[in-house]
């Protein structure tokens, strides 16, 4: 059973909404048209062949949409939805119509993609049968074809000729569900859902989102005679689902740096806008690294359908190209890049993706080569666009007509990690070696990711981002979570804290209480086990301007860090430095503890050293505080007598030639004979670290 959808100009059925990106209400019980032939006002038709026929039909005291698919060969299925151009969320819809099989094989409802009378795109759909008795959930996974993902054989005699049925298409974010019954105005029950199948984001199909709305089909029996064409009645159909962002575009001549530089971010290279050619271009330069500028628009796109263009100065030592994709840290991209490189009077096109931590990058995957007119300087053009099926790269000479060919086409894999997302704030423009390139006329078109939905609930799990869940304890009313990605540290960050990676800003709409979990994944790749052991979720508490740590787990095996909020804003993950305990002339546990005499001066000594390296960490902010914590003769060592002048205040110091963190604690005002705990209190109490002392 292969079944299109429908992809069309916007008209209203009707609609409801309750916030931007949260449900669209779209239904329809087809008693305001008039009978008569066509498709009702407010629907489409994208029936495969002529031959097959929609119309309003007068049955009993109701009206109801009525159609028949064309012959059996070759396949011409009836095909009709709202006209809406309105991509849908596809985590978590729900999907409702009434239906009589009049004749034939039969047909169903799905929700996905058409592209004119040959279906390329992806499809979720319920195909029945009333010659076999059977209910199907399908998938029509891009160029993979039909994929059943479960079949139900019905009883004989429950599904019938001429008679009402009621079915029901449901997206949890998790599972799709099928339920079916006889016609009823009843509550469903949960007895009456007869598929459940586990949702599989990284399949070919199960994109993150449907571009084409829900539909009604009829069957023309996928040309086998014994099933025949197919004549259906439907009505009081409906959709409740989150719609799709409109697409969005961005472009910069360069010409005003000042907003040029709001808006690029720069990676290993310096960023300045001089004038070549006439013209006021962006020229980078990097040392003997790899560097670019990417936009900081801390949005995602989907990387199935965008625009990418612009024009770069390829000179005789020019090696660079352009990028989109995920942009992690070290091994954690996942990109697609064109490598750009003139050698030897030939300019060579390299179509590369960098698969992300597991498999590294896939070079040359095709290539192409130009001999130019002349040694020189050009200004070449290149422009790269993706449209579900494929990725083209169009290459020529600025000024000169775009050629009507690419001359790379490349086949989209969307169950491949690289093939999910575009991060916009790792898209830019590069180039290897200690080189200088320039670049001129932006130009970007493409989808935002939508912010996913949060239900009522309690125990709400929601993944607004690959590798960042969190989950709600209780959500009194629905809404949507989001995550803005950053380089940039609000506020900077306490001394001696290294992050790791981007920062996530998560905002959400709904109404919640209690605790949020967060959880992020995290790359290992290059890291101590101290740094590991280290790792550390903290969160931007907005109210105090400060980083707190909400660490509750660390598991080193999955690579996830997990953390217990009940606020949201900035989060990232962050390596405490390792302390080293507290130094001579104090002793550590299981030592005996340090004896001191009253009026003289206690040396409180600890050294701090970066996890990655083993150097010190010369930064930190510590004070000091203590508390009594028993009274009674102490026993211990006997420390010497210090006379050492004590400090003021209550802030360590900084010994460089030790290479140590110092305070002179003076028990001039400590009682005898007592057991004191003495802090430090290390970068604003991100590490709170004591050790007990007694005062003779």
């Amino acid at each position: 059973m292969t079944r299109a959808l429908i992809l069309v100009a916007f008209v209203t059925v009707v609609l409801a909404f309750a916030q931007a990106a949260q449900a669209m209400l779209i239904q329809d019980n087809f008693e305001s048209y008039a009978t008569g032939a066509g498709v009702p006002p407010g629907w489409v038709d994208a029936s495969k062949a002529p031959s097959a026929t929609w119309e309003i039909a007068q049955v009993g005291g109701n009206k109801a949409l009525k159609g028949a698919s064309g012959p059996i060969s070759p396949e011409s299925d009836a095909i009709a939805g709202p006209a809406t151009a309105t991509g849908w969320y596809v985590e978590n819809f729900k999907m409702e119509v009434s239906f009589n099989v009049l004749s034939g094989d039969g047909g169903g409802v799905g929700m996905g993609q058409l592209y004119g009378a040959t279906y390329t795109g992806n499809s979720y759909y319920i195909g029945l049968s009333v010659p076999f008795s059977m209910i199907g959930l399908y998938e029509e996974g891009l160029s993979a074809g039909t994929r059943e993902m479960q079949v139900v054989t019905l009883p004989s005699g429950v599904l019938n000729y001429g008679q009402w049925y009621d079915l029901r298409m449901v997206s949890t974010g998790t599972t799709f569900q099928v339920w079916f019954r006889p016609h009823t105005t009843d509550p469903w029950q949960e007895s009456q859902k007869i598929i459940e199948v586990p949702q599989d984001l990284a399949h070919p199909g199960h994109k993150s989102y449907v571009d084409g709305v829900a539909a009604c089909w009829v069957s023309e029996g996928d040309g086998d005679p014994a099933r025949g064409a197919s004549t259906m009645l439907f009505d009081d159909f409906r959709l409740e689902a989150a719609p799709f962002p409109a697409a969005e575009e961005y472009s910069d001549e360069f010409a005003d740096a000042t907003r040029s530089l709001a808006n690029w971010s720069q990676h290993w290279c310096t960023l300045d806008f001089p004038t070549v050619d006439g013209s006021q271009v962006a020229r980078f330069t990097t040392a003997a690294h790899t560097g670019g500028i990417g936009l900081g628009l801390a949005k995602q796109y989907y990387t199935h359908n965008f625009v990418l263009r612009t024009s770069m100065c390829v000179d005789t030592s020019f090696s660079g190209g352009v990028i989109w994709g995920w942009e992690g840290t070290g091994t954690a991209d996942t990109d697609f890049h064109i490598e750009v490189e003139r050698v030897g009077g030939n300019i060579t096109l390299d179509f590369d993706e960098e698969q992300n931590s597991t498999s590294g990058t896939d070079e040359t995957q095709l290539a192409w080569y130009q001999e130019p007119e002349q040694p020189g300087v050009y200004w070449y053009s290149i422009q790269v666009r993706a449209d579900y099926r494929y990725f083209y790269v169009w290459w020529w000479k600025r000024g000169d007509p775009k050629p009507a060919s690419p001359v790379i086409t490349i086949q989209q894999d969307l169950a491949h990690p690289g093939y999910r997302l575009v991060n916009l704030g790792g898209l830019g423009l590069w180039q290897n070696d200690s080189r200088v390139a320039c670049f001129d006329d932006f130009f970007f078109h493409g989808t935002p990711v939508p912010a996913v939905n949060a239900p009522e609930g309690t125990s709400v799990q929601v993944e607004p981002e690959p590798g960042l869940s969190m989950t709600f304890d209780a959500v009194s009313e629905g809404g949507t979570a989001s995550v803005e990605t950053s380089t940039t540290a609000p506020g900077g960050g306490p001394g001696g804290l290294e992050f790791q990676g981007l920062y996530y800003d998560i905002n959400t709409t709904c109404v919640y209480s209690g605790p949020i979990t967060i959880a992020l994944t995290y790359d290992d790749a290059g890291m101590t086990p101290e740094q590991e052991a280290n790792l550390r979720l903290m969160h931007w508490v907005t109210a105090n301007q400060q980083w707190t740590d909400i660490t509750q787990s660390v598991d080193t095996a999955a690579n996830v860090i997990t953390g217990v909020t009940d606020s949201l804003s900035v989060f990232a993950i962050a390596t405490l430095p390792v302390f080293q305990g507290f130094l001579e002339p104090v002793n550590m546990p299981p030592s005996a503890m340090s004896v001191f005499k009253q009026k003289s001066t206690i040396p409180v000594k600890f050294k701090l050293l970066d996890a990655a390296t083993g150097a010190p960490v010369s930064n930190a902010v510590a004070t000091i505080w203590g508390e009594k914590v028993a009274q009674g003769a102490p026993s211990g060592v006997n420390e010497p007598i210090y006379s050492t002048q004590p400090d003021g205040g209550n802030t360590f110091r900084y010994d460089p030639a030790a290479g140590q963190y110092i305070f002179n604690l003076s028990t001039r005002n400590l009682a005898s004979g007592t057991i004191y705990r003495i802090h430090a209190n290390i970068m604003g109490g991100l590490m709170d670290r004591w050790v007990d002392v007694a005062v003779k």
